[in-house]
């Protein structure tokens, strides 16, 4: 009997063939029940909106701020404050 069952489990790659998404990126609630994956969890989502915040911060700086309003440091540290709240918020935003 237990061959037969061997053969009736779902691979990750027919989960995201049938519902469209990827099984790792798909949130899951335990992940808060355990104080290491928790921290991790955060941990990797701190370390993305890091990661892409100067290349954001840099395209908006360089071809919007620079040449229309010159250097601004004032508009470079908002930047800096407001582009990681906002990836944090985009990737957590549920899809519409």
């Amino acid at each position: 009997m237990q061959p037969d069952l061997v053969g009736l489990e779902i691979s990750k790659g027919e989960l995201k063939r049938l519902t469209g998404f990827d099984p790792e990126d798909v949130f899951r609630p335990s992940i808060m029940a355990d104080k290491e994956k928790r921290l991790g969890f955060f941990l990797n989502e701190g370390l993305v909106a890091l990661a892409l915040t100067p290349i954001i911060v840099g395209g908006i700086y360089a071809f919007i701020i620079l040449p229309t309003l010159g250097s601004s440091n004032k508009l470079g540290v908002i930047l800096l404050i407001i582009v990681p709240v906002a990836v944090v918020v985009g990737r957590w935003r549920s899809p519409s």
